[in-house]
């Protein structure tokens, strides 16, 4: 199972050279590397392993009680990670990142202490406050990251000089938990990179580790973070910045055993990291006595469904981004899915995409769903990596809101304090193409193709190219060089698609039944998969309360954006954040597919409205049942609205940082 992570069949993968994902995968691997490795000296991340004593640690944090230098090693380790899938997954990367990787890795290990013990913070600030606070301090979530990027040097590079430091560490933490701790972290991420190691190493203690972590989160309802609260004086009404009142446990998922909850809550980062360690396990049999029998394993597997579902069905944007509260970063109540600041929310970190795009690998290793497939197809273009960097690779976005306002303007950054989403946008493009295939569980010979790209997978004997123009054009041809016996390769259809074909090189129709939402193919050749491209029109469910349509093309989410659309100059300062641009269906079905600046977009000539508003009417709040809704343009003189792909606003210069995604429907 080793080779099954996305972290590491991607060296079985190549991307066509200029194709879609190629030029993203191109700018992290030129531009943001190097960007990033100039911040990490700025701010004094890239020497933090020294473990010298810097004003810096002396900061007041910037929400309490958490220090702000206190991800700096999973910062670190995830640029080491990163660095290692760039090097091994282009030719045309810089090897000479390589001494940069080694005098991080010899820096790390010198960091270690003689019991095993590996943190920046509880080394040089408080070394007498070690484990005293899982709850916030993330010792365990910056020891996952170094574990990974431990795993990372080791596949690049064979020395184990990392990997036997992590291991180290996992000795260590087996004498603490739960001998003289029966605790859990507050942030889960160490139980997905344990998993991980116990796979490429074999060591027991690594999977015995994972599965009390996992098991033992939320049993008591949270009573460990309240005992480890009073140990350290704190009155029970203290409570972090990020939680709404005291005792707040679902805000890390432990309010219950995993295995109990019903509907996805809290902090959504931490929820995808907990459950793709959750469907990591379900799917490694030898757990089974670790967890607490079948009927528990089982249990968990059962509970990744339902909670999956609760998030996909009552908690996801139109984008695939999830989290739509501020103050936890996290879900909100079922269908609450503002779009911006002055609608009362919507936040969609990227580190929140990219572990749903974690989830969603796991749950197709265990079991082949084009469901699933279709999320991480949507998070993939228009909630994580696209949308969380720029086209150049040089700037970021933290948090991926559906519109813009004035009190937040759409804006990308270089950096950010807490600066856990670039690293995570560069690792994750480095492994990039391991998220597009995969094998089962229970069919280890059989290729899954869950995405379509421009490129080739070799895997177990079977070799598949594709050439396609995707997302740009559904035209895929599929050539299959290599399939052994009672192999199949399996391609996911998106089930958006309103129609396909599947024809082989000659011409003659082949079957298009889908299972699970993908074709099968049993023999090698050469086929073509034509999947029906056209604009779509989405409606908000009802229950959101809110009656705005989003145009989609093939995966893609589209916008308008000011620099396209210059009459919201025009607009009073209020409505020049499009929030009461208006569109009729009829007119939005009318929209022309051009091209600006070499991406598809839509013109929708004279469609869009702005809806007249009247702010000092006695009841503003709400319209006369007998009133049609006014608007501030003439019938048939509307603005032409021109839309361009979601994950490329704020890309250029001239943006003043106006966009939305969903527009009000228009009542004629």
């Amino acid at each position: 199972m080793a080779g099954c992570y996305p972290q590491e069949k991607f060296r079985s993968a190549q991307l066509e050279p200029d194709s879609f994902w190629d030029r993203w995968q191109r700018a992290a691997c030129h531009s943001t590397i190097p960007v990033q490795l100039d911040l990490l000296k700025r701010t004094g991340r890239y020497d933090a392993f020294n473990l010298k004593h810097i004003p810096y640690y002396d900061q007041e944090p910037t929400i309490w009680p958490v220090p702000d230098h206190l991800f700096w090693e999973s910062d670190v380790a995830k640029w080491v990670e990163g660095v290692c899938y760039h090097l091994q997954s282009r030719k045309d990367a810089d090897q000479g990142l390589r001494q940069h990787v080694d005098y991080l890795v010899d820096l790390i290990v010198s960091a270690q202490q003689p019991d095993g013990y590996l943190n920046i913070h509880f080394v040089v600030v408080e070394p007498e406050k070690r484990w005293s606070n899982l709850r916030d301090l993330h010792e365990l979530y910056n020891a996952g990251h170094l574990i990974e990027a431990a795993l990372a040097h080791h596949q690049l590079t064979g020395s184990s000089k990392l990997i036997d430091a992590m291991l180290r560490f996992v000795s260590y933490c087996c004498t603490i938990f739960p001998q003289k701790l029966a605790g859990y972290p507050g942030h889960p991420e160490i139980e997905l990179a344990l998993l991980r190691l116990y796979h490429r190493t074999r060591r027991p203690q690594c999977l015995e580790l994972a599965a009390y972590f996992l098991t033992e989160r939320g049993r008591d309802g949270g009573q460990f973070y309240k005992d480890e609260q009073a140990r350290r004086g704190e009155h029970k009404h203290t409570i972090p910045g990020m939680m709404p009142k005291p005792y707040s446990f679902w805000y890390m998922q432990a309010h219950q055993p995993i295995a109990e909850q019903q509907t996805i809550e809290g902090h959504s980062v931490r929820a995808m990291y907990l459950l793709t360690a959750v469907a990591d396990v379900t799917a490694t049999p030898e757990a089974v006595s670790r967890v607490g029998g079948q009927d528990q394993l089982d249990a968990l597997k059962a509970a990744t469904s339902r909670l999956w579902k609760s998030m996909v069905h009552t908690k996801m944007y139109v984008t695939g981004g999830i989290g739509s509260i501020k103050q936890w970063e996290g879900f909100g109540l079922p269908h609450s899915l503002p779009n911006s600041t002055d609608e009362g929310g919507c936040y969609t970190e990227t580190c929140a995409g990219i572990g749903l795009l974690m989830l969603a690998d796991r749950m197709l290793h265990a079991s082949l769903d084009g469901r699933v497939a279709d999320v991480a197809e949507r998070v993939l273009y228009n909630s994580s990596i696209t949308t969380g960097m720029s086209e150049d690779g040089r700037a970021f976005t933290y948090v991926n809101q559906l519109a813009s306002s004035a009190e937040e303007p759409c804006r990308r950054f270089e950096w950010f304090e807490c600066a856990c989403c670039p690293p995570n946008v560069m690792r994750t493009f480095g492994c990039l193409q391991g998220y597009f295939f995969g094998s089962l569980v229970d069919r280890p010979l059989d290729l899954a193709i869950h995405q379509l790209f421009a490129g080739s997978v070799v895997h177990e004997g079977t070799k598949v190219s594709l050439r396609t123009a995707y997302p740009d054009d559904g035209h895929v041809e599929i050539d299959v060089e290599t399939l052994p016996a009672g192999a199949t390769v399996w391609v996911r259809v998106p089930g958006w698609a309103k129609g396909h074909t599947l024809s082989s090189a000659d011409g003659d129709a082949r079957s298009s039944e889908l299972t699970s939402g993908y074709l099968s193919i049993t023999a090698p050749g050469r086929y073509t998969l034509e999947i029906q491209l056209e604009p779509r029109i989405l409606v908000s469910h009802p229950d959101t309360g809110a009656a705005r349509v989003t145009l989609a093309y093939g995966p893609l989410i589209y916008c308008i954006e000011d620099v396209d659309n210059g009459w919201v100059d025009a607009l009073p300062p209020a409505e020049q954040h499009f929030k009461h641009t208006s569109v009729s269906l009829a007119d939005l079905r009318k929209a022309e597919k051009v091209s600006v600046d070499g991406h598809t977009a839509f013109r929708a000539p004279r469609a869009g409205y702005t809806l007249d508003v009247d702010d000092d009417a006695a009841y503003a709040s709400a319209f006369e049942l007998d009133q049609r809704p006014s608007y501030r343009e003439a019938e048939g003189e509307g603005h032409d609205l021109v839309l361009i792909p979601y994950y490329w606003r704020c890309n250029r210069k001239s943006t003043k940082g106006r966009m939305r995604t969903s527009l009000l429907l228009k009542q004629c």
